[in-house]
């Protein structure tokens, strides 16, 4: 689970967690539901339609190259419930900035400008906040 499990965990009645290595952290038993091991190129074959309020992501569009965000993006969209929520917690670029950087576990990492979200936000999404 994310190190921000318990700040939005109370918020809802029941939390799925979807990673390569899935786990509950200190997630009570109550609310709990599915965790889901796949990437994030295969979330497509795992999510199902309509079916959450909330979709929260950490550091997790970084690790895809442009096609796959937009394709990532679409399955969000169409997990969530009519009026639900996107929450997205990336890593962006200062101005002057380079990329890509290799993070501590060897992946590589995309590093981007905020105006390149902005242009995915801005065609698949009716509000945008940042």
């Amino acid at each position: 689970m994310s190190r921000c499990a318990d700040v939005y965990t109370p918020k809802f009645e029941k939390v799925d967690v979807l990673d390569l290595q899935p786990e509950w952290g200190k997630l009570d038993l109550e609310k709990r539901g599915d965790l889901i091991a796949c990437s994030l190129h295969q979330v497509g074959e795992r999510i199902t339609p309509k079916k959450y309020d909330a979709i929260i992501g950490n550091w997790s569009l970084c690790y895809l190259g442009f096609t796959d965000i937009e394709n990532v993006l679409t399955v969000i969209k169409d997990g969530l419930k009519t009026n639900g929520y996107l929450l997205l917690k990336e890593p962006i670029l200062k101005e002057n900035e380079e990329v890509p950087w290799l993070c501590p576990s060897g992946q590589w990492q995309h590093i981007r400008p905020r105006h390149v979200y902005q242009e995915y936000f801005d065609q698949m999404f009716k509000e945008v906040k940042t």
